[in-house]
């Protein structure tokens, strides 16, 4: 009787109780969390900053630099909004951070290949770690292989 009353416990879980269950936070993960988090935020505000005094000088689009600094606003909202979806135990959100610092990699080498700097890479090997240290946590893919629910 015990046995029906787990199984009837797990399956009136909700979809937060399953995450907190399944994505435990470990000590490397929230350091790495923090300091993604931290290193982005101030990204963000550099990157407005850039931006701002970029079109404040009479900077157009086409200028190189004013690309960049769009490129690194870009990168810092979406790479900050995975970071909330990790804290938020979604396992996608890793896998949204380390895809968009490699685009961005890409397209800054495309734009300008002398601006790939130690700033543009730590992140990106922070973004590596970020991924093991929430794979050793037991993290998985949210919403991969599990069996589709009927209506």
């Amino acid at each position: 009787m015990t046995g029906e009353n787990e199984i009837r416990g797990r399956r009136e879980e909700t979809r937060w109780d399953q995450l907190r269950r399944q994505h435990r936070f470990t000590p490397a993960l929230v350091i790495a969390l923090v300091v993604l988090t931290l290193f982005n935020g101030y990204a963000l505000v550099a990157s407005i900053v850039s931006v701002a005094d970029e079109f404040e000088h009479g900077r157009e689009l086409d200028d190189l630099s004013t690309q960049l600094g769009l490129l690194a606003l870009a990168e810092a909202v979406v790479c900050l909004s995975a970071l909330a979806a990790v804290w938020l135990r979604q396992m996608r959100g890793v896998h949204i951070y380390v895809g968009a610092k490699a685009v961005v990699l890409v397209i800054a080498v495309a734009l300008a290949p002398e601006a790939i700097t130690m700033f543009v890479m730590v992140p990106l090997l922070l973004g590596g770690v970020l991924w093991v240290a929430a794979s050793q946590a037991g993290w998985r893919a949210d919403g991969f292989g599990r069996p589709v629910e009927k209506a």
